[in-house]
C-alpha cells in the first residue's frame, strides 16, 4: 500500500499542539510536504509534464508549472504553495525566524485549504516538444558516424 501524504498535515497539528518551537517548525515542514507531494501526484496523475528548464529543480518545477499556468486559479495556488515552500525553507534553516503556534495554525489551515485547490486546479503543464530540435538531432547523427558509433 502507498504511503498517504495527508498525514504530514495531520502530524503537523499534532506537532503544533505540542507548543514548542522545534515542534512548531517540523510541522511547517510537514504541512509543506503534505502540499508538496499532493502537487506532485495531481500532475503525474494527470499526465501534466513540467518545465524542462526545471528539471534539476524537484520543488520549483512543481510550482512553476502552476505558477505559468493559463488558468489563474492554478497560478493563485501555486504563489500560495510557492510562499508555503519559502517557509518550510525558514522553518529548516533560518534560526532567525520564530514560529508561533497560532501563526503555523494558520499555515496549516491555508495548506490544507490548498491541497484542495491542487486537486481540483490542474495545470495545463509545459507543452513544447519533447524531443530535440531536427536540427540537432542531424547533428548528432552526424557526429556518431564520423566517429564509427
Amino acid at each position: 500500500m502507498n504511503f498517504d501524504w495527508n498525514t504530514y498535515i495531520d502530524l503537523a497539528k499534532t506537532l503544533n499542539a505540542m507548543r514548542d518551537e522545534s515542534a512548531q517548525r517540523s510541522a511547517v515542514s510537514r504541512a509543506y510536504y503534505g502540499a508538496f507531494h499532493a502537487a506532485s501526484i495531481t500532475l503525474r496523475t494527470n499526465g501534466v509534464l513540467t518545465f524542462p528548464q526545471d528539471a534539476r529543480k524537484s520543488h520549483a518545477k512543481i510550482w512553476n508549472v502552476y505558477k505559468k499556468s493559463q488558468s489563474r486559479n492554478c497560478r493563485r495556488v501555486g504563489v500560495k504553495c510557492g510562499r508555503f515552500m519559502d517557509l518550510r525553507h525558514d522553518a529548516d534553516y533560518d534560526a532567525t525566524v520564530s514560529f508561533h503556534a497560532a501563526d503555523v495554525g494558520i499555515i496549516i489551515n491555508d495548506v490544507e485549504n490548498a491541497v484542495v485547490d491542487l486537486a481540483t486546479h490542474v495545470p495545463e503543464g509545459y507543452t513544447g516538444p519533447t524531443t530535440l530540435p531536427n536540427n540537432l538531432n542531424q547533428f548528432l547523427a552526424r557526429l556518431k558516424t564520423a566517429l564509427g558509433l
